[in-house]
């Protein structure tokens, strides 16, 4: 069965473009995201998610989007498709206000009946992610449900209230009856890789997709007069973000590499896995020239080079890959924590995570401090698996005295745990807090992995 009715050429794109008003972005602002269209929105993500497929971000994963028509889509905007085999799909939700926990639920769950309905939508689901994006973010509770979907939906109490309601409202599903479909609905939620982007994300990906920039937003580089005269005030004082070979940052890309090095051979060299591995060198490359041409000659990892370096001395010499691959799976080799890093780094990634939640809206004096500390574990345990594998507490009040201690944010009083209602506020300049984010942030340095 053919799943979009409906290949739309660059004409046909330029064409539809033509029919909205292209919204004003002035310089040193954000991106007005909520000014667009909702088909608007839909071709600003396809057209990121193709230019970065053309960049090779995607190697391996994906090598076409698929824009899809406006209406009947069945929960998909845009597809995202491998040798013709779909491996995800993208929902776009342009919205006001934050999506809450329903209405992120209901979304998933009308992609997954269709799914049941018509199991061609997807090649192979442990194979598939998707994709919901939402400029201005999500609930607590809502985010809550994200960072652990497949376990959180299936202790939901309301799975099946809001499963019914999907069937109620769309007259192609009229026919399921949630017992019936229950076992087989809940197993594909359980499997169901979901993922989320917010406008930082959008933000980050335009940086990189800039000739995408001009054909959805008009950008004014004349800013007006109180804008100018607000960026002036809160110009920052200047730090010296050189980058230096002793970073602190260093060693824990290094212990990326070799976790990553590990996984790469234990299953059984996956190309994703190697196009992360050489997104760290790179990364590490800023910092001390000559890495990447050391370990990557010609834009390819060198497994020989990383293996000799990082393993040879602590497992024997001679550790060829062939070995180095034996002894993994005899268990003689694991990965190792990474996560003892420096205070200083965690506190840059507790920036990172103010810094985003201010872009979100909220009013920096309404701010509850577990949100920010929610959203921190997610960067430090979900997001990047091996930076620890047991979040402490301790850590995310040590990192907001550091970040207090250096004028960032003010606090209202200790956190106290997951029921803490204390709040923050920013106040100290933002370029600094962006400026700390620089320096010290890993996160930051891995946002386009």
């Amino acid at each position: 069965m053919k799943i979009y009715e409906k290949e739309f050429n660059s004409n046909e794109i330029e064409g539809e473009l033509k029919l909205f008003k292209k919204p004003t972005k002035y310089e040193g602002s954000g991106y007005p995201y909520n000014d667009l269209e909702h088909r608007q929105f839909e071709i600003l993500i396809y057209l990121i998610y193709e230019e970065e497929i053309k960049t090779g971000k995607y190697k391996g994963e994906y090598d076409k989007a698929h824009l899809m028509q406006a209406v009947g889509e069945r929960g998909r905007d845009v597809l995202l498709t491998y040798k013709g085999n779909y491996r995800g799909v993208i929902q776009c939700k342009n919205q006001k206000d934050r999506l809450d926990k329903s209405e992120i639920s209901r979304e998933i769950i009308k992609f997954v009946l269709y799914y049941l309905k018509d199991q061609d939508l997807i090649t192979d689901l442990n194979r598939f992610s998707y994709y919901l994006i939402a400029p201005k973010g999500f609930t607590e509770p809502g985010l809550q449900l994200l960072i652990k979907f497949n376990q959180k939906i299936i202790e939901e109490e309301n799975l099946k209230k809001w499963t019914e309601k999907v069937i109620e409202k769309f007259n192609s599903l009229n026919d399921l009856k949630y017992e019936e479909i229950q076992e087989d609905l809940i197993d594909v939620l359980q499997k169901l890789k979901v993922d989320y982007k917010t406008e930082s994300d959008i933000d980050n990906k335009l940086a990189v997709c800039k000739n995408v920039i001009s054909q959805i937003f008009s950008v004014q580089k004349v800013i007006n007069e109180e804008h100018f005269k607000r960026l002036q005030r809160e110009k920052p004082e200047p730090i010296d973000l050189t980058p230096r070979p002793d970073d602190e940052r260093i060693p824990i890309l290094e212990g990326l590499i070799k976790n990553f090095t590990i996984q790469y051979y234990k299953e059984e060299y996956p190309s994703s896995i190697n196009r992360i591995i050489y997104q760290l060198l790179d990364i590490i490359n800023r910092y001390r020239p000559g890495y990447l041409e050391k370990f990557a000659p010609n834009h390819s990892v060198d497994h020989q080079k990383i293996i000799s370096n990082y393993f040879s001395n602590r497992y024997g010499k001679n550790l060829f890959p062939r070995i180095f691959k034996e002894r993994i799976n005899n268990e003689e080799i694991t990965p190792e924590e990474v996560h003892k890093r420096d205070i200083v780094t965690h506190a840059g990634d507790l920036a990172y995570v103010v810094y985003e939640i201010y872009k979100e809206d909220f009013k920096k004096e309404n701010l509850l401090i577990d949100y920010a500390r929610q959203k921190y574990e997610n960067i430090i345990v979900a997001k990047h698996d091996f930076y620890q594998k047991k979040y402490w507490p301790n850590i995310f009040q040590e990192n907001l005295n550091i970040l207090e201690d250096n004028g960032i944010i003010k606090t209202t009083g200790p956190y106290t745990g997951s029921n803490c209602l204390e709040k923050y506020e920013i106040c100290c300049k933002l370029e600094r807090l962006k400026d700390y984010i620089k320096k010290y942030s890993l996160e930051n340095l891995l946002i386009t992995l």
